[in-house]
């Protein structure tokens, strides 16, 4: 598994809540003996010849008190007190002639009373094969600094470049599909919009900025010193339960002047992203999301800085603020790769909901596996700060046990990164 998919199996539950309303209170789960047995499942898709990959279960202080060698898909299984909360981390390696990829996600304080499955199904829809492609070219009086054409598929032109003031952007066209949104961004931060109704292939399409359409809707965010900022607002449906993505209703390019997100009556849920940064490659960025109706405001945690008091992942605290729900913490070892020798990278993210915790390996791991015989190496990459409307309980629910079915959120988090040693 390539090191971008393991990063991603990690960061998409941050942002990628896609199934309803409030959270239910978590009371009803069955009465069972205190102690007993509590599976993991590992589905295929995380074993291959060059993976190897582990289940270890700790301890609240961080030691290891069971883990297992996973080589089947399948449930593994621990015995545990279910009155008592437990650490669980996943470790993965990723091994070949020219990479060493050691990859180890943990959730922290979670409960054990349901069991845990890596290889729950989550929402989504396939998209056909385009069957050609259109193009539109949009006018403008000065520079655009940005354009999309999307289809309810979630899918936008696969080309855009720039010709002093147009704009043209070549689209897929795919059968049965009647309606294509068109949005429009200027330099001086004003977005429009089309609908372009039944394109042909191969055909041209041409707009002046001044006929398109003003949204139903626009959020203008204002009074941010933020240089940097990216959104993106898709237009969500039902499918077979769940909300996905259709329509891309408006965006902008990170870093341009554009801050008025737009939104049309005719679509009742949105998927908000919005992210800030003070400049180019600051340490500090935040972000909002949303899944649900039009925000009323676009809200940033007001977080000047993440202390950390204690660094190591044996014994690590950090300032967290009283409103966040929980984190995720990076940690790397630097300076691991040095040409021609293979890629080496090893990379541990934890989630949890406390401002201190300690993680340990089994013996048998750091033996077996040289880069993880020194923890102490390893180094603060990243720490989220997240104020989300789930509860950290229930996300463990919501990623690992049941998905929810139409699903809404609210999530504002800060990121910030720390120089390495």
């Amino acid at each position: 598994m390539k090191k971008n998919l393991l990063i991603f199996l990690l960061f998409l539950p941050l942002f990628s809540c896609e199934t309803g309303d409030e959270d239910p209170i978590i009371d009803n789960e069955p009465e069972v003996p205190s102690q007993g047995p509590f599976t993991v499942n590992i589905p295929s898709t995380y074993l291959s010849t060059r993976n190897e990959v582990w289940l270890i279960l700790h301890d609240l202080d961080g030691k290891p008190i069971d883990y297992a060698k996973v080589d089947a898909a399948g449930e593994t299984e621990f015995d545990v007190d279910r009155e008592k909360r437990y650490h669980l981390s996943l470790f993965m390696r990723n091994m070949s002639s020219d990479m060493d990829i050691n990859f180890i996600q943990t959730f922290t304080n979670i409960k054990v009373t349901r069991n845990i499955n890596f290889g729950l199904a989550k929402a989504g829809r396939s998209t056909p094969a385009p069957t050609g492609n259109f193009d539109v070219t949009i006018k403008l009086n000065d520079y655009g600094n940005s354009a999309y054409a999307s289809s309810s598929f979630n899918t936008y032109q696969t080309s855009s470049y720039n010709l002093e003031y147009d704009i043209h952007l070549t689209t897929p066209l795919y059968a049965n599909e009647k309606k294509y949104l068109v949005s429009v961004g200027n330099s001086s931060g004003q977005t429009r919009y089309t609908f372009l109704t039944d394109p042909e292939k191969d055909k041209s399409y041409s707009f002046n900025f001044e006929s398109l359409k003003s949204y139903d809707k626009t959020i203008k965010i204002e009074n941010l010193s933020s240089t940097y900022l990216y959104y993106s607002v898709n237009a969500m449906i039902e499918n077979n339960g769940f909300y996905v993505p259709s329509y891309l209703v408006s965006s902008n390019k990170f870093g341009s002047p554009s801050r008025e997100l737009g939104y049309l009556n005719e679509f009742k849920i949105y998927s908000t992203r919005v992210e800030a940064s003070p400049q180019k490659d600051a340490k500090t960025t935040s972000h909002y999301y949303k899944l649900g109706d039009v925000p009323e405001k676009i809200n940033f945690l007001n977080i000047p800085e993440i202390q950390v008091q204690k660094k190591e992942i044996t014994d690590f605290s950090f300032s967290l603020s009283p409103e966040a729900t929980d984190f995720v913490v990076v940690f790397d070892y630097p300076n691991l790769y040095s040409y021609p020798e293979p890629i080496k990278n090893v990379r541990w993210f934890v989630r949890g909901n406390t401002s201190s915790f300690g993680l340990e390996l089994p013996a048998e791991i750091k033996t077996t596996y040289p880069l993880l015989s020194d923890l102490s190496k390893m180094q603060v990459e990243s720490i989220d700060i997240i104020k989300s409307s789930t509860s950290y309980d229930q996300y463990i629910v919501d990623e690992f046990v049941e998905v929810p079915t139409l699903k809404k959120v609210e999530i504002l988090s800060i990121r910030q990164s720390y120089p390495k040693n």
